[in-house]
């Protein structure tokens, strides 16, 4: 099973594609070139590669995760979405408080890309076309030969386009409770905490791991 942090691995939900011209507006292409950079990147698991085509909002969502992990007390962390608090979880198991302390939100993320632990599905799959609205540009990708596409959203930023991971995370939710709770047989948290010791390869404490990192000795 490839439970990915934020699962990242899920692309969104299937779109009807809206009518296209036979030629791409430049803009399109561009939008289409960038998922390309990213599939790229994830293929060659360069984390590095990878941030330059995500939205800094990407970066932030790790790093209040990575404060999440060394602060957040029980009730709060359970009240949060469920990608926020696997996402929390698998960081107090996977890491000690040091490298949780050392690191960023940004480190974070670029090493989980360059493990190969975020969206291990775009490699498989190919930009089919791209709708731009604005600063906003959906880019449908699926595999070859299928009819079934998904829509991923990119947005215009400093002047490039860039993925925006959240949305693609907001909308995966749904999805990521659904599975965490077949694998924990009607509990959707202890279906995290089994996918994480699948992922980890280590046992979870279920007596400690709500607790805090900051708070252990």
């Amino acid at each position: 099973m490839r439970t990915a942090i934020a699962l990242a691995i899920a692309l969104g939900s299937v779109s009807a594609a809206a009518a296209q011209s036979d030629e791409p507006s430049a803009d399109e292409r561009a939008a289409m070139a960038a998922f390309d950079a990213y599939k790229t990147s994830l293929m060659s698991r360069d984390g590095a590669a990878a941030m330059r085509v995500l939205l800094p909002s990407a970066a932030a969502f790790y790093e209040e995760a990575r404060q999440a992990a060394l602060s957040m007390p029980e009730p709060r962390l359970r009240r949060r979405g469920a990608i926020f608090r696997f996402t929390v979880l698998d960081l107090r198991h996977r890491h000690t408080k040091a490298e949780v302390r050392a690191t960023t939100g940004a480190g974070i993320l670029r090493q989980a890309i360059s493990d190969g632990r975020v969206g291990s599905a775009v490699p498989s799959m190919d930009a089919q076309g791209a709708q731009v609205r604005g600063n906003r540009a959906f880019v449908r990708v699926g595999h070859s030969g299928s009819e079934a596409t998904v829509s991923m959203l990119f947005r215009r930023h400093e002047g490039r386009w860039k993925l925006d991971l959240t949305h693609l995370m907001n909308l995966t939710t749904g999805a990521m409770e659904a599975q965490m709770s077949r694998l924990g047989e009607g509990d959707v948290n202890e279906g995290m905490l089994r996918a994480i010791e699948t992922l980890v390869r280590r046992p979870v404490s279920r007596e400690t791991i709500w607790a805090p990192l900051d708070s252990r000795d």
